[in-house]
Order: C-alpha cells, then sequence, then structure tokens
C-alpha cells in the first residue's frame, strides 16, 4: 500500500520551522485512518516542574503551653484531631490553682468589707457626722480591694478557668486542684508533647495546634532564574491541580549553600473541601507564566520526532504538511507547542505513524 503513497509524496529538505508537503487526497487519508482535529490555543505556560514543601503559615501556628506548673491527669486529644477553641485537650493536677481560688476569696470578702464600709461612711459623711478624710480613706480603700479582686480573676482566667467556673468558685466558695486546658483556637493537632502521668511546669509546651487554610509552598529556584518570576503569579501545585496558588513572596537572600532563592506560594481551599495538602509533604510545583508566542495544546499523538526534531502534520487545503514545532511541555496526554500553526489549525491525531513513513519515503508491497 504504501508504493502508491510514496509516489504521491512531494519531500524537500526543510530547515526548522519550515514544512514538508504530503499530496493526499481526503478519500486516501481515510483509508490510511488519518484523523484531523483543531488546536487550543493557551494564554498561559508552565514552567519547569520544581520541587517544593508545604509548610504552615506562621500565623497559623499556636502552641498551648501549661499556664500553671502540675502533673497531667488526662489527654483527651491526639496528633492529627481536629479541635474546636472550647474542646478541653488535657486536664491537670494543680497545688498553684488552689493558691489562686483561695486568693480570689479572700480578695473578694475583703471587697464586700470595703464596699459597705465605704457605702457606710458616704451616707455619714452626706449627714455631716464624719469628716471628709475618713471618707476619702474609706473610698480609696474600696478601690483598691476592687482593684485586687479584678487581677485575682484575670489570674484565674490566665490560669484557663472560664468566667462562669470562676463565677461559681465566688459564689459557691467551693475549690478544686483540677484544671481543664481549651484548645482556644479551632484546627488540627499537630503534635503533642506530653504524656499522662507527666509534671509539667509553668509554660512547659503540651501541643501544636494548626488551622490549615490556607497554607504555604516553599519554593526554592536558582538565582538566576529568580527574575523570572513576580507576586502574583498562579501556581498549579501536583496532586492539587483544581486550585491555583499564587506566588506572595520572594525571598531577599540567596541561601548560602544551595545559592537559591524561595519563593512562597500560597494555596487557598474552599471552606467546605478538605485540604489537598498536608504540611511536611513534598510536592511539585509549574509556574503560569504569560508567553510573548501564542502556544498551542495537542494530544501527545500528534507529534512525531525525526531527526531529533518534533513535527506535527497540518491539513492546509488538499495538502498536508509536516511542520516543525518545539515542544514546550507535556501534561498527562496533552503537550503544548510553539510553532507554524494558528487557531484555524487542523493537525493529525491518529495515523501519523502512515504520515511518518510516507514523509520517510518508506515503501512496501500491498
Amino acid at each position: 500500500m504504501m508504493r502508491w503513497l510514496a509516489a504521491i509524496l512531494v519531500l524537500s529538505i526543510t530547515s526548522a520551522g519550515a514544512a514538508e508537503t504530503i499530496n493526499i487526497d481526503s478519500l486516501k487519508l481515510d483509508r490510511l485512518g488519518v484523523r484531523f482535529a483543531s488546536v487550543d490555543v493557551v494564554d498561559e505556560q508552565f514552567s519547569r516542574v520544581m520541587p517544593g514543601k508545604v509548610s504552615l503559615p506562621v500565623s497559623q501556628q499556636h502552641m498551648i503551653s501549661a499556664p500553671l506548673s502540675g502533673r497531667i491527669v488526662r489527654i483527651n486529644v491526639a496528633s492529627g484531631d481536629e479541635v474546636a477553641s472550647d474542646t478541653v485537650i488535657t486536664e491537670l493536677e494543680s497545688p498553684e490553682l488552689l493558691d489562686l481560688q483561695r486568693a480570689l476569696l479572700s480578695a473578694a470578702g475583703k471587697y464586700r468589707l470595703d464596699k459597705e464600709a465605704y457605702t457606710r461612711d458616704k451616707t455619714l459623711f452626706d449627714e455631716g457626722i464624719i469628716a471628709q478624710r475618713r471618707l476619702l480613706e474609706s473610698r480609696y480603700g474600696y478601690q483598691q480591694s476592687s482593684a485586687a479582686l479584678h487581677e485575682s480573676r484575670q489570674l484565674l482566667q490566665i490560669a484557663g478557668m472560664s468566667d462562669m467556673e470562676i463565677s461559681d468558685l465566688e459564689k459557691q466558695s467551693k475549690l478544686t486542684n483540677r484544671l481543664e486546658i481549651r484548645a482556644g483556637v479551632t484546627g488540627y493537632i499537630l503534635q503533642q508533647e506530653i504524656s499522662i502521668g507527666d509534671y509539667v511546669d509553668t509554660g512547659k509546651p503540651l501541643f501544636q495546634v494548626g488551622q490549615t487554610n490556607p497554607l504555604w509552598v516553599l519554593v526554592d529556584v536558582p538565582e538566576e532564574q529568580a527574575g523570572s518570576y513576580s507576586v502574583g503569579a498562579s501556581v498549579v501545585i501536583s496532586g492539587c491541580e483544581d486550585i491555583d496558588g499564587k506566588l506572595i513572596a520572594i525571598a531577599r537572600s540567596v541561601d548560602s549553600v544551595s545559592q537559591t532563592i524561595q519563593l512562597r506560594v500560597e494555596v487557598t481551599f474552599n471552606e467546605e473541601s478538605i485540604p489537598c495538602l498536608k504540611p511536611g509533604q513534598f510536592v511539585q510545583a509549574r509556574f503560569k507564566t504569560k508567553q510573548q508566542l501564542p502556544v498551542f495544546e495537542i494530544p501527545v499523538a500528534a507529534t512525531v520526532h525525526h531527526n531529533g526534531q518534533t513535527l506535527v502534520f497540518v491539513k492546509v487545503a488538499n495538502v498536508v504538511e509536516a511542520k516543525v514545532v518545539e515542544l514546550l511541555s507535556r501534561h498527562g496526554s496533552k503537550v503544548r507547542v510553539q510553532g507554524a500553526l494558528n487557531n484555524q489549525s487542523l493537525v493529525a491525531v491518529e495515523g501519523t505513524a502512515a504520515l511518518k513513513a510516507a514523509l520517510l519515503g518508506m515503501g512496501g508491497g500491498e
């Protein structure tokens, strides 16, 4: 069958970008199984694939520390658990908590006495029975005891007691040495630093809680290539192709060992979706860049390789031209190319092997 095909083949030696022509009528193209499809014009092109690492933004990392010294008696969560701000994550028994509660009750009692004294002295002063100095002294005592009570309440709040628990303590005077420690923020437990039975000092880290939306992807690029990227550029991350990241910062210093510059990409997820990235995960990133020349997307099957060049077969009127294109990138079953094409071009997507054989002048018996 290739004998008649070679007979109608018109070949010429071409330079890069020129075309070789195959004169075949439509009926014979159908017999060869050649099928053509239009090209897709794309406005953006991807950079080469670069490695990156997913990181938690600094502002979304929260360390939960022990507000008082004591012994851990209960742990309610583990690494990976989702927590709300009011979730009780651990409990500890603390003698210091008893001291703070006693101080509050003492301050509350003194406040009530000083308030009654001031109220009484104000009435006596209004009736002209006592001197103004005595009224000023009782008012000063009342103000001091009010400040002391407010301080005692704040210390218990810092220790982790809620306003309701403090109010119940003042009403019932019932002390407890067990303190419930809450997450304080909504997020995920990233790291657990304690075990049941541990004795912890004030300020000892207990849990690390993180909020995983948005996330950062840190990409290191060679110093000489950093100028090719600008803040605001869109970025596609492997495993998260449905969501575009955004380049938000370019480091101002060069790593002394690798001689690379770090690019910080932010990826924001829909509130109702599960994040497709996790802190610490290694990924691949591709930056979207605007092209000066038009870029076309075609199936991989539409390209053939010959003498170190990439060719596509383009139908022009009643002939087929083999045109040299530059292969830019591949994404699944599609490739992006630049070359002498336009938005009206029809390229062969099936039967390219037969067309290549005709191009090379290959023949055989029918």
